[in-house]
Order: structure tokens, then sequence, then C-alpha cells
């Protein structure tokens, strides 16, 4: 190799190297440490958010979960789930999958009575209701049972339009009757201030179960 051959070689592989390193170069776009790649997904015990859609094969949550797509609510402490916002599903069941109905507030259901769990309740007397129970009723010697969509001490409510102009309920001193009143917003409970309602429909039963 000549001289000449040799000194053309190292001038090019010089320039070569220099255009190499120049080319894979990027500024950074911050100054440091702002501007850092986002750290993936870990098993650390650290907090961490994502703005993307996250998709996965299954999922496991051992802990309270808040699901909401607006700031600012709070899961309460007595919660194990929190959703702000509406949900659906194609069927709602109790926590062992059975007693499904399709629909909540006033979609039939299974039987009118029996079940592991349930337990008549008398309709001659005017015991308050368990909020913390489950309820269901069919009206008259119907075969189809149907599940309120709120309880509280005082009142079963069936079907509520959603801004509350329309009311269906059964009163805890009036257990035979479906009543019915319109106005009034739907603003949460207890609704005390609806001791009237004009009757629709007799009532053939109503269990609880308290599981």
């Amino acid at each position: 190799m000549s001289k000449k051959t040799l000194t053309t070689f190292f001038v090019g592989f010089i320039i070569g190297s220099v255009s190499l390193t120049y080319a894979t170069w990027t500024a950074p776009t911050a100054i440091p440490p702002n501007g850092n790649t986002a750290a993936p997904i870990n098993v650390s015990n650290l907090s961490q958010d994502k703005l993307g859609v996250l998709t996965v094969g299954g999922l496991g949550v051992f802990g309270p979960a808040l699901i909401t797509s607006t700031a600012g609510y709070v899961l309460p402490a007595t919660l194990s789930l929190g959703v702000n916002g509406k949900v659906g599903a194609t069927a709602y069941c109790d926590e062992k999958g059975s007693n499904c109905v399709t629909t909540l507030g006033g979609t039939s259901g299974s039987a009118t009575s029996g079940g592991v769990g349930w337990t008549s309740v008398p309709l001659n007397d005017t015991a308050p209701f368990d909020p913390s129970c489950v309820y269901r009723f069919h009206f008259g010697s119907g075969t189809g049972s149907f599940y309120p969509s709120a309880v509280e001490s005082n009142t079963l409510y069936w079907n509520i339009s959603e801004d509350g102009s329309q009311k269906h309920y059964i009163r805890s001193d009036n257990k035979t009757s479906m009543l019915y009143k319109a106005g009034g917003p739907y603003v949460g409970g207890p609704y005390t201030d609806i001791p009237g309602g004009t009757a629709i429909g007799s009532i053939g039963g109503i269990e609880k179960d308290c599981r």
C-alpha cells in the first residue's frame, strides 16, 4: 500500500467517524433533570401515573380501587371500589355470582321466594328496612322478582327517573302497596319528604338477604 493510499484511508476514516458521531448526537430538549424518559411500569411500591391506555390480559387488585374520569373524587374509606360516573353491565349479581338481574330497579329476576340467605319480610308490620340488606319483591300473585334500585330505612325505591321527576317505591309503614309520586329532584336520600303517593299496585311478597 502506497503512502498516498494510506493517507487517504486515514483521512476517510477520521471524517467518517466524526460524521457518525455527529449524526447520533441529539441535543437535550430541556435542562436536566427535565425531559427525562418516563420510568417504565415496575414492581416498586412507588405510585405511578400513566397517561395512555393500558391493556392487560388480566387484573388483580389487592386493595381499594377507584375509577374516575374527573379529578377531585376521593374514594371513601368505607369502600373497596369507587366509580365516579355511570356503570353499565350485562348482568348484576351478588358476591357469589347468583341472584342475577339484567337491569337494576325493575327487571324481573329469579323465583319469587326461597334460595339460600333469603327470608320473608312480613307485610303487615311497620318495621324499618335494613339498608345493609338486599331486597326483592313481587307484585300480587306474580311469578317474577324485582329488585329495588335503592334501600333506605323507610323506603324501597324501585324505578326512579334520572332527574327524580317520577318515583316508584314501597314504604316500610305500607309494605302492601307500590306507590307512585311525581315531582321533586332526585338528589340523594333519605326521602322522608314523600310520605304520600298514589297506590298503583299490590305487593304480594318481600324478601331480604342480609348475608
